[in-house]
C-alpha cells in the first residue's frame, strides 16, 4: 500500500484505453483514470513539454491509447494529488519512469479535476502482477500486446540514473539575476534559456534573457526587460538537457524549482529634490522624487499634499498631486497665496510592495526668487578618487523686467579645503583626490536677483549640498594570475619563487604605495598548515626546497594602510607542484584589479621557458595553448579574437564575454622527455563588470517644437551591481541627420552619430530642456564605476 506524507492510505489508478492528444495544444495529453476502490473516475491533463521533446515523434507515430502508464497517488479524503509516475513502455533503451511531485507538477503547468460521473465501465479491472509491488497488483488486460514486451516480468522497470536535481532558486539582489543551484556538479550545457526550461517559464524571463553558468553547480539566468516572475512562483527546468559531470546517461528529469525573494536586498528608500521656496512671480515648479530600491522594474508613484485643509486652491493643488503617476511632480506656484505654505509628499512603491515615503515644504515669499533646478538631492555621495560635479540649473524670474542673476558657490564645512573651480558658474568641479574618506563636507549655492538697472538686490535662493565621501576598500593584487605549474626535480637544485603584489593599490590614495604594508604566508592545502613568507614590502620569496611534490599551496598576502578607516584586502595564488621537469610559464592580463569594464579591451600576456633555463627570457620555440572554463565560450574561435589562438599576447573583441561572469583562462606548455611528458600552466580569473540593466528612458512630449518645447527626459528602473551604485545619468542630443542611424542601431554606441551633453553626469534620472533645431534627444545612463 502507498501512503501519503500525511499517513492516508492511497488509491493506485490505472489509465483507460481513451488516453489521447488535446487537439489544441499537440504537448497536452489527458487522460481519464478510475479508482477502483472508491468507484470514482477522474480525468488527468498533463504537458509532455520540450524536456520530453526526444519522445514526442514516439508519442505522435505510435500513439498514446497504449503506449503510455500513468500511476496516480490520491489522498483519499481531499483528493490530493501527491505523485504522479509517467512510465514509456517502449521507450528507447527499455521501460523509463519518472516522478513527478504534486508541487513539480504544478510548476510544469499541469491541472487535475474530478470528473462529477463516475465511469468504471470503461476502464480496465486491474493491473497486471508484472508490475512492481507498490505500483498495483497486475495489469489491465485491455492493453494492446505491445505493452507486454517492453515490461520486466521478474522485477521493476529500468531506471536511469538520477541526474542533477536543482535545490534552490533566488533573485540576486539587485534582481537582475537568478541562480539556480543544484545538488551536484552538472556539465553546464551552452544551452539557451530556451532549450535549459519549459515555454511557459521562458515567457516569465522577460525580453533579452539569457543563461550562463557561474561554474558546475550554479546556473545564472539574467532577467530580460519586462519580465513576469515574482519571488514565490515557479520555474520549470525542461528534462534530459543538464547531465551529471561525466555521466552523460544522468540526466535531469522536468522540474520545476520555486523562486524564492533576494537574500540580501536594496532596501527601498526615496529623496525628494525641489524649491523650498516660491517666489512672488510664481511659475511651475517642478519636485523630483529620487528613489533608490526599484529592482529592475520603475517605481509606481503616488503624490499628496500633506497640510490640505480644505480651501480651494489646495485642493485644485491635491488634485493635480493625485492625478501625478511619473517621478515628476509640477506644482503651479502662482495660485498659492503670499506667506502660505504646502508640504508635498511622494511615495514610491517598487513591484514588491516595499515602498517609502518622503516630503518637502514649500513656502511662497514676497521676494524675486531665482528658480534653482537641482541636478541631484542635496545629500550626495561620492568618492576621493572620483571628480565631484554639481550643474545647478538657474531660471530668471520673468515678472519684472531688466533682472540678472549672480551666483556664488562657497564652503560651510569639512576636514579638509574644497578647491571650488568656477565659483561664479552655476556649475562646480571638484577635482578628484580632493576630498578625505570617511567625511563629510557642505557646500552652498546661492543665486542673487538683481536689478540691472539700480544694482539693487530683489531676491535670492541658495541650496545646500552635503558631500559624503564614501571610504574606498584596498585593493589586493599578486602578478602573475592566479594559479601556476612549480616544477620540483630530485637532480636539480632548489630555486626561489619569486612573487610581486606591487600592483596593489589603495585607491583613494593611489600614489602613497610606501603607506601599504603587506604579510605574506603560504598555506599547504593537504595538511592545511600555513607559515610566513620572507617578504620585503610588497615582494617575497619562496624555496622551492620547502615544497612537497604533487601537492597545491595557497601563496596569500593580506594588504593593510595606516588608515584607520581601511579594511584589509587580500590576494591570492595558487602553487600546483609536480615532480616532473614541467617549464615555467607566466600569465598577466591588463586588468589589474581583474574586473574588466565592458567597453575596455582585455589582452591576455603569457610567457614560457624550460625548467632548468638559465634565465627567464621567454622561450618562443615551446608553443602555448590556451583554454577557458566556461563552456558557453569558444576560445579557439577566432571571431572572439584579435590575434592567433597561439599566441603569445591573446587579444580578445569586444563584447564577446559576458557581462557579469567570471572567465578563468588558463595557458600551458608541454615538453617531452623521452617517453615523460610534462606540462607547465598558469591562469588568472577575469570578471566582466555589468553595464546598467532593466531600465527604459522616455521623453514627454515626444515631439515640439525647436526652443520652445520643454522636453522631460526620465530614466527609471536601471539597477547595477551594488560595487557600482549609485548610478549617474548624462542626457545628449544628436543632430537630425544622424537620428535615424541611432533609431536603426541595435545600442547607441553602435551608431556612428555624434552626441553632445545635455548635462553633465548627474544622479537624478530625469532632465528638463529645450532642443535647438536640427537636434534630436536620447539618453544613457551610467554607472559609478564607468563614468568620467
Amino acid at each position: 500500500m502507498i501512503y501519503s506524507d500525511d499517513g492516508t492510505a492511497l488509491s493506485p489508478l490505472g489509465v483507460s484505453s481513451n488516453c489521447e492528444r488535446d487537439s489544441g495544444d499537440p504537448n497536452k495529453v489527458v487522460a481519464n483514470a478510475f479508482d477502483g476502490n472508491s468507484g470514482t473516475s477522474y480525468s488527468t491533463c498533463f504537458y509532455i513539454g520540450s524536456g520530453y521533446s526526444k519522445y514526442i515523434d514516439f508519442h505522435t507515430t505510435i500513439g498514446c491509447i497504449s503506449q503510455i502508464t500513468i500511476w496516480q497517488w490520491w489522498s483519499g479524503t481531499d483528493n490530493r494529488l501527491t505523485d504522479i509516475i509517467i512510465g514509456w513502455a517502449s521507450a528507447p533503451g527499455g521501460p523509463y519512469k519518472e516522478t513527478w511531485t504534486a508541487s513539480n507538477l504544478n510548476a510544469a503547468g499541469a491541472t487535475t479535476r474530478v470528473k462529477p460521473t463516475p465511469s468504471p465501465t470503461t476502464l480496465s479491472p486491474t493491473l497486471s502482477p508484472t508490475l512492481a509491488p507498490t505500483l498495483a497488483p497486475s495489469l489491465t488486460p485491455s492493453l494492446t500486446p505491445t505493452l507486454a514486451p517492453s515490461l520486466s516480468p521478474t522485477g521493476n522497470p529500468i531506471e536511469k540514473p538520477d541526474g542533477p536535481h536543482p535545490v534552490k532558486a533566488e533573485f540576486s539582489r539587485s534582481y537582475q539575476h537568478i541562480r539556480v543551484h543544484f545538488d551536484r556538479a552538472t556539465n553546464q550545457p551552452s544551452l539557451p534559456c530556451q532549450s535549459l526550461f519549459i515555454p511557459a517559464s521562458v515567457n516569465l524571463l522577460g525580453r533579452g534573457h539569457r543563461c550562463y553558468w557561474e561554474d558546475a553547480r550554479v546556473l545564472v539566468v539574467a532577467i530580460g526587460l519586462d519580465f513576469d516572475l515574482v519571488p514565490g512562483q515557479s520555474i520549470a527546468l525542461a528534462g534530459g538537457k543538464i547531465h551529471t559531470e561525466g555521466d552523460a546517461n544522468a540526466e535531469n528529469a522536468l522540474t520545476g524549482v520555486v523562486v524564492l525573494r533576494a537574500s540580501l536586498s536594496t532596501a527601498v528608500s526615496v529623496g525628494l529634490v525641489g524649491e523650498t521656496k516660491i517666489g512672488a512671480c510664481g511659475g511651475v515648479f517642478d519636485f523630483t522624487a529620487n528613489g533608490e530600491g526599484s529592482l529592475a522594474k520603475p517605481f509606481q508613484y503616488s503624490w499628496a499634499l500633506v497640510n490640505n485643509t480644505g480651501s480651494g486652491w489646495r485642493n485644485v493643488l491635491n488634485v493635480d498631486a493625485a492625478q501625478t503617476r511619473a517621478s515628476i511632480f509640477s506644482l503651479n506656484g502662482t495660485i498659492i497665496p503670499l506667506g502660505e505654505t504646502v508640504v508635498v509628499a511622494v511615495t514610491v512603491k517598487n513591484w514588491l510592495n516595499d515602498s517609502a515615503t518622503a516630503q518637502i515644504s514649500v513656502s511662497k515669499v514676497s521676494s524675486v526668487v531665482p528658480l534653482l533646478l537641482l541636478p541631484s538631492s542635496t545629500n550626495i555621495t561620492t568618492k576621493r578618487s572620483r571628480m565631484t560635479e554639481i550643474n545647478v540649473q538657474v531660471r530668471t524670474p520673468t515678472c519684472l523686467p531688466n533682472l540678472r542673476v549672480n551666483l556664488f558657490w562657497t564652503q560651510i564645512s569639512g576636514p579638509s579645503l574644497i578647491p571650488l573651480s568656477g565659483t561664479r558658474a552655476s556649475y562646480v568641479s571638484i577635482p578628484a583626490f580632493s576630498l578625505l574618506p570617511s567625511s563629510v563636507y557642505k557646500i552652498r549655492f546661492l543665486a542673487k536677483a538683481f536689478s540691472a538697472t539700480t544694482n539693487a538686490t530683489l531676491g535670492q535662493n541658495s541650496v545646500v549640498f552635503s558631500l559624503s565621501v564614501a571610504n574606498e576598500p584596498l585593493r589586493a593584487h599578486i602578478a602573475g594570475g592566479s594559479s601556476r605549474t612549480v616544477a620540483l626535480v630530485a637532480s636539480a637544485e632548489p630555486y626561489h619563487l619569486q612573487f610581486d603584489a606591487s600592483k596593489s593599490v589603495d585607491p583613494a590614495f593611489p600614489s602613497s604605495q610606501s603607506a601599504l604594508s603587506f604579510a605574506w604566508s603560504v598555506k599547504d592545502a593537504t595538511t592545511l598548515v600555513e607559515r610566513s613568507l620572507n617578504s620585503t614590502g610588497a615582494k617575497a620569496t619562496l624555496s622551492t626546497s620547502q615544497l612537497l611534490g604533487n601537492r597545491r599551496y595557497e601563496v596569500r598576502v593580506n594588504v593593510s594602510t595606516n588608515r584607520t578607516d581601511a579594511a584589509n584586502a587580500t590576494a591570492s595564488l595558487i602553487l600546483l607542484t609536480t615532480n616532473l621537469p614541467a617549464p615555467k610559464v607566466t600569465l598577466s592580463s591588463s586588468v589589474s584589479d581583474g574586473i574588466l569594464d565592458g567597453r575596455d579591451k582585455l589582452v591576455l600576456s603569457a610567457t614560457a621557458r624550460l625548467a632548468n633555463a638559465p634565465t627567464s627570457t621567454d622561450d618562443t620555440s615551446l608553443g602555448l595553448q590556451w583554454a577557458c572554463d566556461a563552456a558557453d565560450f569558444n576560445i579557439s574561435d577566432r571571431k572572439n579574437l584579435r590575434s592567433p589562438i597561439d599566441a603569445r599576447k591573446l587579444i580578445f573583441r569586444p563584447d564577446v564575454l559576458l557581462p557579469g561572469k567570471t572567465y578563468e583562462f588558463s595557458v600551458s606548455t608541454t615538453v617531452r622527455y623521452g617517453v615523460v611528458e610534462a606540462t607547465g600552466s598558469a591562469s588568472v580569473a577575469v570578471r566582466i563588470n555589468s553595464p546598467p540593466t532593466s531600465g527604459a528612458c522616455s521623453s514627454s512630449p515626444a515631439a515640439g517644437v525647436a526652443l520652445q518645447t520643454e522636453f522631460l527626459l526620465v530614466c527609471e528602473g536601471y539597477v547595477d551591481d551594488a560595487a557600482d551604485l549609485p548610478l549617474r545619468y548624462k542626457f545628449q542630443i544628436v543632430s537630425a541627420d544622424n537620428a535615424q542611424a541611432v533609431v536603426n542601431s541595435q545600442t547607441l554606441s553602435a551608431s556612428s552619430a555624434t552626441f553632445l551633453d545635455l548635462c553633465q553626469f548627474r544622479s537624478l534620472p530625469s532632465y528638463k530642456t529645450t532642443v535647438s533645431g536640427g537636434s534630436s534627444s536620447s539618453s544613457s545612463s551610467s554607472s559609478s564605476s564607468s563614468s568620467p
